[in-house]
C-alpha cells in the first residue's frame, strides 16, 4: 500500500471564515435564482463546516492526529480539543506540541453533562475570539463521552427502568453535538473502532444462517447511529507494521493511513469520496484542505 505518510502542520492560505462565505460559483450551476423570502440557492461550497468521524482501534494514534491541524487554516491557528478522555491529548505533547484543551472532567459541576454544558457556554459566549484563534474542533472521544453520560444517568436517575438511561444519553449527546457543530468550525469526532463480526441467526424451523455486520464506531446506545448519520464523511485510521527503518514509519516501524472508503469490512466514506484519495495521508489539515478546495488531492 502506497501512501504519503507525512504528518505535520501545514499553513493553508484560506480565510478563517471560509465555511460561512458565499461564492460566485453559483453562476456556473444549473438553476434559477430564488425569489421567495427565506429561500437561498447553494453552490456546494462554503455553506457547512465539515463533520468528520474517525474510527480507530485502541493505541492506533487517533488522539495525536490533532497535531496535524496546527497551522490550519491559517498559520496562527490550531485546533481546540474537547477532551472527554482526559489524558488523550497527552500524546500530542509527546510529539512536541502544546495543544489547547478543554478537559470535561475538570469543568465545574458534579455530573459530566453539567461540566460539558459549562464548557460549551464558555465557548458560545466568546465566539468571536474562539473563531479567531482556532481552525477546527476535535472531540476526543465520542466513545468516552457516551460512556460518561450513560454512567451519570445510571448513577443519578430516579427512573427504575434502565432503558431510560439510554434516552438520557441520546438527548444529552445529541444536544452536545448540535452545540459543538453550531460553533461554526470543522469538527473532528474521534471514536473507538468496533470490528466487523459474523452473527448467526436461527429461524423458527431451526435453520441457521450467518450474516456479516460491518465494523464502525464503538459507541454505546443510539448516539452511534446519530453521529454516523450526521457526519459528512467517515474515516478509518489504520496502523500497520511496515518494518523499522521504512520511509515514513515511526520508530517502532508502524505506518498510519486514513481510509476514506469502505475498508476491511468497516464502514467508511461519505460526501467527499469523490475528492479524497484512498488511502489518504493521516493529516487532517490536508483532508480539510482537499474538502474545501484549497488543496489538491
Amino acid at each position: 500500500m502506497q501512501c504519503d505518510s507525512v504528518v505535520g502542520a501545514e499553513s493553508i492560505a484560506v480565510s478563517a471564515v471560509f465555511w460561512n462565505r458565499k461564492s460566485d460559483k453559483l453562476q456556473n450551476l444549473i438553476g434559477s435564482a430564488p425569489t421567495l423570502p427565506g429561500v437561498m440557492a447553494i453552490d456546494g461550497t462554503g455553506n457547512t463546516a465539515p463533520i468528520i468521524l474517525i474510527t480507530a482501534p485502541e493505541k492506533a494514534g487517533k488522539s495525536s492526529l490533532a497535531t496535524t491541524l496546527f497551522g490550519y487554516p491559517l498559520p496562527h491557528q490550531q485546533p481546540l480539543i474537547i477532551a472527554w478522555d482526559k489524558f488523550g491529548p497527552d500524546s500530542c505533547v509527546k510529539l512536541g506540541f502544546s495543544p489547547h484543551v478543554i478537559r470535561v472532567a475538570d469543568q465545574p459541576g458534579e455530573r459530566h453533562w453539567t461540566k460539558a454544558q459549562n464548557a460549551l457556554k464558555s465557548l458560545e459566549s466568546n465566539i468571536a475570539a474562539f473563531r479567531q484563534q482556532y481552525g477546527a474542533i476535535v472531540v476526543d472521544c465520542a466513545s468516552t463521552m457516551a460512556d460518561r453520560l450513560f454512567e451519570d444517568a445510571r448513577r443519578t436517575s430516579s427512573n427504575p427502568d434502565p432503558r431510560s438511561h439510554y434516552g438520557d444519553l441520546l438527548n444529552q449527546s445529541g444536544e452536545f453535538m448540535n452545540r459543538v457543530v453550531d460553533l461554526g468550525l470543522p469538527t473532528i469526532w474521534l471514536a473507538w473502532l468496533k470490528e466487523p463480526e459474523i452473527v448467526e441467526d436461527k429461524a423458527a424451523n431451526g435453520k441457521k444462517t450467518r450474516r456479516s455486520i460491518p465494523g464502525g464506531a464503538n459507541i454505546i446506545g443510539n448516539f452511534r447511529a446519530r453521529l454516523a448519520g450526521r457526519a459528512h464523511h467517515i474515516l478509518v485510521l489504520e496502523r500497520q507494521y511496515v518494518g523499522v527503518g521504512t520511509a515514513g514509519a515511526d520508530p517502532d516501524g508502524h505506518l498510519r493511513v486514513l481510509h476514506t472508503k469502505p475498508w476491511a469490512g468497516i464502514n467508511a466514506g461519505g460526501r467527499y469520496s469523490h475528492v479524497l484519495p484512498e488511502p489518504c495521508r493521516p493529516d487532517l489539515g490536508y483532508v480539510l484542505g482537499v474538502i474545501s478546495g484549497s488543496r489538491l488531492p
